[in-house]
């Protein structure tokens, strides 16, 4: 496990992971699990460790955000009607608690990772609450974490003719769980500028978005 400190260019690993991840604090960064990037050929079997920034701790659960997206995709349902979906409807829950839990972390990092009672608004100011391992960030989850971890990052790669695969770091919008201005609508993340966090309200149909996920991990276990 790769382990950074909030003031660090480069990450150092350490012997002892149980000792220092207890150590941890909020804006260092560690890899947890791994994932297989978006290819333009699917021949290329690429996985890439996840990184995943603390934004919270209390004692020992550490409160994590992902540094880079699971996938890019629209704020749609399992069943039924987009235009009023929440979040505990969404195909991106399903995706994150079950395709991208068992697929991106082995058995040991499953049993760290908690289950947290997710409170979410809904469009008519309801609230509805979930029990979710991984679940995308509310507005009141970033409002407050350092600046540099408000921007939604993803990796691309490219796979020439010579079969060696290239990738690049993008910028892109990212999903929250809150409502947006309208039913059908939710909100995004489009980036951080002038000392503000920049938001917008987007179609559930909106595709290209990017899907970042938190989830509480027991750092006695990792």
């Amino acid at each position: 496990m790769l382990i950074s400190s909030a003031n660090a260019m480069m990450g150092t690993v350490f012997d002892d992971i149980n000792e220092m991840a207890m150590r941890l604090n909020i804006g260092d960064c560690l890899t947890f699990g791994s994932f297989i990037p978006s290819f333009d050929s699917s021949d290329v079997p690429v996985r890439l460790p996840m990184l995943w920034h603390v934004i919270d701790r209390q004692q020992n659960r550490l409160k994590l955000l992902s540094y880079f997206f699971f996938e890019h995709t629209g704020y749609w349902p399992l069943h039924g009607n987009s235009s009023a979906v929440t979040w505990k409807e969404t195909d991106i829950r399903h995706n994150l608690n079950n395709k991208y839990f068992n697929d991106c972390f082995s058995e040991r990092e499953r049993e760290a990772i908690l289950t947290t009672e997710v409170n979410t608004k809904t469009y008519d100011s309801s609230i509805i609450t979930t029990n979710d391992k991984l679940f995308l960030p509310a507005l009141e989850d970033i409002e407050n974490i350092p600046e540099h971890l408000k921007i939604g990052r993803c990796v691309y790669a490219n796979c020439f003719d010579d079969d060696i695969p290239s990738a690049e770091l993008l910028y892109c919008f990212y999903w929250l769980r809150d409502p947006g201005e309208a039913e059908n609508e939710n909100l995004v993340v489009q980036g951080y500028a002038d000392s503000k966090l920049v938001t917008d309200s987007l179609d559930h149909n909106a595709d290209e978005v990017g899907v970042r996920a938190v989830m509480w991990i027991d750092a006695e276990k990792i």
